[in-house]
C-alpha cells in the first residue's frame, strides 16, 4: 500500500473555513481514511492493534467509523517506548518532546517540520474562527514544560502576527 503524507496545504486550511457542513464531512473522512492506511503501513504496534480489533484501513470509509478504531493509551507509549509509535524515520524529524515520565516511563512525541506547520496552521484558523484576526499580542496560558498543545500556542499566533 503507498499511501500519500497525511499532511493538508496551508491553503486549504483557510479554504476548510468556507465550505458546507457536506463539504467539511467529506474532507475529515477522507483525511481520516488517510491517516489510518498511513499508520497501518508504518507503525507495527498500529497495524497489530488493528488486526487484534478485526480491522483494517479498508474497513474505515468515512467519519463515522471512527468508533471502530482502538484507542489508543498511556500504556502504548510506554510499550514502544521511546519511539515505537513514529510514522517516519527519526531523521525525518526536527523536534521530539517528551514528558517528564512521573507516572512511568516518558511521553515521546516526534515531530517533521510538516507536522509543525499543520499544527501551527490549526491553531491560526481556530484562532480566526474565534474572531481573531491581527494578532498583535497573545497570551499563551500553556506551561511549555508540561503540555504539548504549548507549541501550538506559540507557532499558531505568529502566523496571525504575533
Amino acid at each position: 500500500m503507498n499511501v500519500d503524507s497525511p499532511s493538508v496545504s496551508q491553503r486549504d486550511e483557510q479554504r476548510l473555513l468556507h465550505v458546507s457542513r457536506d463539504e467539511l464531512l467529506d474532507h475529515q473522512s477522507r483525511r481520516l481514511r488517510n491517516i489510518v492506511s498511513w499508520a497501518y503501513e508504518r507503525v507495527p504496534y498500529y497495524r497489530g492493534m488493528f488486526q487484534e480489533h478485526g480491522i483494517g484501513p479498508q474497513d474505515i470509509r468515512d467519519i463515522e467509523d471512527l468508533t471502530k478504531l482502538p484507542l489508543l493509551t498511556k500504556d502504548a507509549f510506554r510499550a514502544t517506548y521511546p519511539f515505537g509509535l513514529f510514522a517516519v524515520p527519526q531523521s525525518q524529524l526536527t523536534r521530539i518532546h517528551a514528558s517528564s515520565g512521573t507516572t512511568g516511563k516518558p511521553t515521546v512525541v516526534g515531530y517533521t517540520a510538516e507536522d509543525l506547520s499543520t499544527w501551527a496552521n490549526l491553531m491560526a484558523r481556530s484562532l480566526t474562527v474565534a474572531g481573531a484576526r491581527e494578532v498583535i499580542l497573545f497570551k499563551s496560558l500553556s506551561i511549555m514544560g508540561y503540555s504539548q498543545a504549548g507549541l501550538a500556542h506559540i507557532t499558531g499566533p505568529k502566523l496571525l502576527g504575533a
